[in-house]
């Protein structure tokens, strides 16, 4: 009779230790579908920046010529005193004289 209860015993715990075996491969493959799916991601998000870091500097490097190449342009004394509160949009040259 005990041999009979081991060997059930082992076949249960066999089948068991197969489960979670099988449920812990599935959950480890998961985690790395997901951690490469973050990495893909994070290069994207690097690439992107740089793209927009470039058309900054770009904006940068075109905007004090914009301005210079206007005859309009108020002095910085002037566009302050002429409206103190106006938000920068209203002043685009006014930062670069």
């Amino acid at each position: 009779m005990k041999d009979i209860q081991a060997a059930e015993v082992d076949r249960m715990a066999r089948s068991r230790y197969t489960e979670l075996n099988k449920m812990l491969e599935e959950r480890s493959a998961k985690i790395q579908g997901e951690m490469e799916k973050a990495e893909s991601t994070r290069q994207e998000a690097d690439t992107l920046l740089a793209d927009y870091r470039a058309q900054l500097a770009g904006a940068r490097d075109k905007a004090p010529a914009a301005c210079s190449m206007r005859s309009d342009r108020p002095t910085r004394a002037a566009a302050r005193s002429a409206a103190p509160d106006a938000a920068p949009a209203d002043r685009p040259c006014a930062r670069a004289a």
